[in-house]
């Protein structure tokens, strides 16, 4: 103040925007006294976390109305401006402040923090929170975004995330049956059989068969996905499955005092295989063999696949197989039109309650190669008694014509069903008699094929 005033004058402050400037003091008073005397007031910026630039504003400075000398209460108004400096800093440019930052060197714009450390997920040696570094489970082919997929033995951090790795809403560590595969984990333990990473009480298949353990243990599952019963289940408060029936003792089919979901199944050795290829005699019993060695502890089930097909079959027991689940399979009456036809023995472990999965080598039917015999005996004694010639099933358009010595017709027959004992079956042959007498025959055989048709001899002996 340059004049002494007469009363007290009161000046006042108003900051504009008291979001970005803090003052200390709202008015001064300057009396007669004191009025060439000087004091302060002070201006602080206001720390608002926020990435908003440098702010302007201004002071008004103003003689309040409460002041008694008129000549001071009549003064105008002064404006002061001002910047208020930013001091946020944003290193990484996500629009978060680095001191609200949970990532603040590496962009994280929507705060990602999977474990819920506090750390996120960008600045997080491991984002999952299962003990195990992002780089050691990348090594080790695991997901870092998945905390209940690691292996065991290579936890070197402390656990920061609880698990619930059967997703079943119940703590790891108060559920009974970890997996939901209706084995409790008492019973499954903590060991991991097939040294996969897991332990088996979180393994699905604890003995790294390829057939879960539900299945093994002699347990439902209809969806085949490991878990006891249909997906989704029903659990009670301790995590056990109550929407299907589980936790009895698991099975142990061959009483060997391991549990068939913790035992391999037996890879079979097959010491007789069968042929890759058998001759296919119609009507004619034919016996398939295989021998395994230690044979009781597996099962046998014959297939077919029949041409065209792609699909093998399990052959039942009919008219036409006997011993479909035994080591030797019987074509009881084998026709012509199995030719092409393939057989195979499926061999399973009777611990392994999956799928088949060692077979034998395939046998192929084929025909009899064509075999024409130049002789016969018709003469009642029951051996050789029909002119048989073996392999015309091939040749399905074939046409036989038997000729006498004298070039008369006794049989033509298209086709012929090897059934001709030595009697004329032409209703004009000179002979007087049904039966033909002993001697040379003349045949023709014509295949039906394009060939040139075959042409010899045959003795009819009485």
């Amino acid at each position: 103040m340059s004049v002494q005033p007469k009363a007290n004058v009161t000046i006042g402050f108003i900051i504009l925007d008291p979001s970005e400037v803090a003052i200390n003091k709202t008015f001064l008073t300057f009396t007669p006294e004191n009025w060439n005397q000087s004091q302060s007031i002070l201006l602080t910026g206001v720390d608002d976390y926020l990435l908003d630039g440098d702010i302007s504003s201004s002071l008004i400075i103003l003689v309040d109305q409460a002041t008694l000398d008129l000549d001071y209460l009549t003064a105008d108004y002064v404006s002061v401006y001002f910047t208020n400096l930013d001091n946020e800093l944003d290193f990484d440019n996500d629009g978060i402040p680095k001191r609200l930052d949970n990532c603040p060197l590496y962009y994280n714009p929507d705060q990602e923090d999977l474990d819920g450390d506090g750390l996120g997920n960008p600045c997080d040696s491991d984002i999952d929170g299962d003990g195990v570094t992002n780089s050691k489970e990348i090594t080790d082919l695991t997901d870092p975004y998945d905390n209940c997929d690691f292996l065991n033995s290579s936890i070197t951090l402390i656990i920061t995330t609880a698990f619930d790795c059967d997703k079943d809403g119940v703590p790891d560590d108060i559920d009974l049956d970890d997996d939901n595969d209706g084995i409790l984990d008492s019973v499954e333990k903590q060991d991991d059989f097939d040294f996969d990473g897991k332990e088996n009480s979180s393994d699905l298949d604890s003995d790294g068969d390829g057939c879960f353990d539900t299945i093994e243990a002699g347990f439902q599952d209809p969806d085949q996905d490991g878990i006891l019963g249909s997906s989704p289940v029903e659990v009670d408060s301790q995590g056990r499955v109550i929407s299907a029936i589980g936790y009895t003792t698991p099975l142990d089919f061959e009483n060997s005092g391991q549990y068939d979901y913790l035992e391999l199944p037996v890879i079979p050795t097959i010491s007789i295989q069968p042929p890759t290829s058998l001759v296919l005699i119609p009507d004619q019993e034919t016996l398939l063999t295989i021998d395994i060695n230690d044979s009781e502890m597996f099962n046998i089930q014959w297939q077919i696949l029949q041409s065209p097909s792609t699909d093998w079959q399990n052959i039942q027991a009919s008219g036409s197989f006997r011993g479909v689940t035994s080591k030797n399979l019987v074509l009881v009456n084998p026709q012509d039109s199995w030719v092409d036809w393939k057989l195979r023995a499926a061999i399973s472990s009777k611990n392994y309650r999956c799928d088949p999965f060692n077979f034998t080598q395939e046998t192929l039917l084929v025909y009899q190669s064509l075999s024409i015999p130049n002789a016969f005996s018709p003469d009642n004694d029951g051996v050789n008694e029909n002119w048989i010639i073996e392999g015309l099933g091939q040749f399905p358009d074939h046409q036989l014509s038997v000729y006498s010595r004298w070039e008369t017709l006794v049989l033509r027959e298209k086709p012929y069903k090897n059934d001709w004992n030595g009697e004329s079956r032409v209703s004009y042959s000179n002979s007087n008699e049904q039966n033909l007498p002993e001697g040379t025959y003349f045949y023709i055989l014509e295949l039906g094929n394009g060939q040139p048709p075959l042409k010899g001899f045959i003795y009819l002996k009485r």
